[in-house]
Parts: C-alpha cells; sequence; structure tokens
C-alpha cells in the first residue's frame, strides 16, 4: 500500500471545478468514480466527501488523481474507536447538483438508485461496498457480495446481473440487503468484465480473485492441451 507519510491532518477549501466531472463523464474512469460515490460518497449541503479507513485509502489517491490533484487527502481519528481515517471532501454546489442527475443524493443510503449501472460503475460499488470471499470449508465455494440498505438499488444490481446471464440471490435482513454471484463461472465473467477497461482499482480486492483467475486458467490449459491432442 502507497505511504501515508505527509498527509495533511487539518482541513483546506479545495476548489474542484465542475468541468473535471463533466470532461470525463461517460469514461470508465468517470463510471468507476460514480460506482464509489454511490456507495461511500457524502453529500451534505454544498459538500461531497468520501472517507476510508487505511486499508483502502488507495481509493482515496486514484481520486485524487482523478481530480487533478485539486484537492488534499484529509486524516481524522474517530473517538469511537481511536482509529484513523482519511477523507477527500471539497465543496461545489454546482458539482452536487450534476450528481444528482446521476443519482448521488444527499440521504441516499435507503433511497440509492443510480442513473446507469455498468462494469466499469460496478467495480467502483465492489471496491467501495463489496466481497469476495472463498469458503475454504466447502469445496468450490464463492461468493461475490454487495450489500445496501436501498433496495432499490440492489433491485437495479439484480436487473444488471440478469440482463447479463447471471443467477443473483438476494438475501433481504433487518436493514439491508445483500446481493450475491455464487457460480464459479459466473463470478470469473464478473472479473473479466469489471477490469477489462479498468484504469483505478483497488489492488488488494483485484488481489482476492486470484485463486480463481488461477483456477481457470489452469482449467483452460488443459482443455486446450486436450482439445490439441484429439485434433
Amino acid at each position: 500500500s502507497r505511504s501515508t507519510n505527509g498527509l495533511k491532518l487539518h482541513t483546506n477549501r479545495a476548489i474542484v471545478p465542475l468541468e473535471i466531472f463533466t470532461s470525463q463523464q461517460w469514461t470508465p474512469d468517470f463510471d468507476y468514480f460514480l460506482g464509489i460515490l454511490a456507495t461511500d460518497g457524502n453529500i451534505c449541503n454544498n459538500m461531497i466527501r468520501v472517507e476510508f479507513a487505511p486499508n483502502n485509502i488507495e481509493i482515496l489517491e486514484n481520486f485524487k488523481e482523478f481530480l487533478q490533484n485539486k484537492v488534499t487527502i484529509h486524516s481524522r481519528v474517530r473517538k469511537s474507536d481511536n482509529r484513523t481515517y482519511y477523507k477527500i471532501c471539497f465543496k461545489n454546489q454546482k458539482i452536487v447538483d450534476y450528481l444528482k442527475t446521476f443519482g448521488i443524493t444527499p440521504n441516499k443510503t435507503f433511497s440509492l438508485k443510480l442513473s446507469y449501472i455498468n462494469w466499469n460503475v460496478l467495480r467502483g460499488i465492489f471496491d467501495g461496498d463489496g466481497t469476495i470471499v472463498e469458503d475454504t470449508r466447502k469445496t468450490h465455494s464463492w461468493k461475490f457480495s454487495i450489500c445496501s440498505a436501498s433496495i432499490d438499488f440492489i433491485n437495479q444490481l439484480n436487473d444488471f446481473y440478469v440482463e447479463n446471464g447471471l443467477h443473483p440471490i438476494v438475501y433481504r435482513q433487518r436493514n439491508y440487503c445483500t446481493i450475491h454471484i455464487g457460480r464459479l463461472e459466473e463470478i470469473y465473467y464478473i472479473y473479466t468484465n469489471i477490469y477489462k477497461d479498468s484504469s483505478y482499482f483497488l489492488k488488494r480486492k483485484y488481489d482476492k480473485f486470484c485463486p480463481l483467475v488461477e483456477k481457470f486458467t489452469r482449467q483452460f490449459s488443459v482443455n486446450s492441451v486436450k482439445e490439441r491432442e484429439n485434433y
């Protein structure tokens, strides 16, 4: 992970022009950070804020680069657990209004619904609120999961998966929902698509796909040898 040395401990008045967003609209980078803002962005009045624990600071480094280094990464110690958290925050009412057109609104926890989802948006959503887990107690048992308190958002994800031939399962709990993909070949399909056009991604989550990728690479190699032998 990147060093956090030199990160400022105070806030400043970062000036981020709307054109940084509009000039990159519809690009893979824009879509990725749309997914990040959907899951971990916070809008209050005219301020946009994104905050992460240290293990996700790479996302903030990338977001800072996307914002053409107009912002600074700040840190704070949360009193409840005495842990240090890092954030980017800036004010611009025009950007707030612009993001609303994509579904990034204030108080979106229970009402989030994006204007669209594609594979790059999904990569941002995954880096923000997703997990991929291999259950070592069971043979070939994996889960690609995303959690949200917004039922509309989970339904939107469900529709996107189904449109792409996947078979999601949704679990509803008291305050939130989780949507899973559990078939190995379908998780591998997600992997091949979300990283296809990627400039930005969280490396520690990318690395979690490695055992699955190695399995499918070996399987492909064995099948290729068999095909050549039969030929």
